[in-house]
């Protein structure tokens, strides 16, 4: 993000200095990359730490807004935000139909969860079939590894 300010001499805009937003602060309406997650993730914490190192803005259900684990503007859905990131990775959430309706413009999903019949499945443009959980441990052993810097 920029702040701008007038110049006094010209009338014109002047970039007096850049400052940069952590994935934790932008509209989740602007994120391109989104991790999401739902009832399947246990450690809410560890999930949005995956999620600011890996530079993805972090949302989720209205479920884990409910019990205020998430803020509710990162609540994604029919009752929360509709998105249209590039990606999507959507971290043990089943795929209800009001949370579908706010993903409909993304470009890709993925889905991970251990629920073969999740209907997230059938919204992903891949499926992986695993603990939500196990995933973002290998994702922040990644990270933590330096993979993908």
């Amino acid at each position: 993000m920029v702040a701008p300010s007038k110049s006094q001499d010209t009338g014109s805009i002047r970039i007096e200095r850049e400052v940069q937003l952590g994935p934790d602060k932008i509209a989740l309406e602007e994120a391109r990359v989104i991790f999401s997650a739902g009832a399947g993730v246990a450690n809410i914490d560890a999930f949005i730490s995956t999620a600011n190192d890996l530079n993805a803005a972090a949302g989720g259900t209205r479920v884990l807004c409910d019990r205020g684990e998430l803020p509710r503007d990162r609540q994604i859905g029919a009752s929360g935000r509709a998105v249209s990131a590039d990606l999507y990775v959507a971290f043990g959430l089943s795929g209800a139909t009001q949370h579908l309706q706010g993903i409909e413009k993304c470009a890709r999903v993925v889905a991970i969860n251990i629920d073969a019949a999740a209907p997230i499945f059938q919204r992903s443009d891949v499926g992986i079939l695993a603990d939500a959980d196990k995933v973002l441990a290998a994702l922040r052993e990644g990270a933590d590894n330096g993979v993908g810097s």
